[in-house]
């Protein structure tokens, strides 16, 4: 009985520490994804996700300047369907620091995430959660595309204008 006891402590101990694990992989391996591929519900083609902030793309970038706050998010689909129109309905998007979410809020493809923006600091974290991408169909009705969810993050710096006198 207390062998049992001790693999039950052991098991959860374990657990724990796999938990952490992947928990601190994932926050490695998926820091800035500005384009991401996952393989939709709907057809065998790969969906890019593409994010700009103030009509600029953020392609490339792991940061976002805490002024960025006009936001599109689309998705596209490449393959033989590419061209179809994808919409994504809702966004959750997320303000962390340290670990702990300050703020969040829900926006479209298009919205102003300038609430959440003033409560940041600089190195904290915009996390973007897109949950299922959908296609119209001929009935201009929205059907799953993609299901699953999409971790978009970015770390916020503030780039205050100077002036420099000689």
């Amino acid at each position: 009985m207390i062998a049992l006891f001790y693999l039950i402590i052991y098991l959860i101990k374990l657990s724990m520490k796999i938990t952490i694990a992947l928990i601190f992989l994932s926050v490695s391996f998926g820091f800035s994804q500005s384009e991401i591929s996952i393989l939709p519900v709907h057809n065998p083609s790969h969906l890019q996700i593409k994010v700009s902030a103030n009509g600029k793309c953020l392609k490339d970038a792991k940061t976002m300047n805490s002024t960025d706050a006009d936001i599109e998010i689309k998705a596209y689909s490449v393959g033989h369907d590419s061209g179809e129109e994808l919409v994504i309905p809702e966004i959750e998007v997320n303000l962390v620091r340290g670990g702990r979410l300050i703020a969040e809020e829900k926006i479209g493809e298009q919205g102003n995430i300038k609430s959440i923006l003033k409560l940041a600091q600089n190195n904290d974290i915009i996390r973007f959660l897109v949950n299922g991408v959908y296609i119209k169909n001929a009935n201009k009705k929205l059907e799953l595309y993609s299901l699953g969810t999409v971790s978009i993050l970015y770390s916020i710096i503030d780039s205050p204008i100077k002036l420099v006198m000689d």
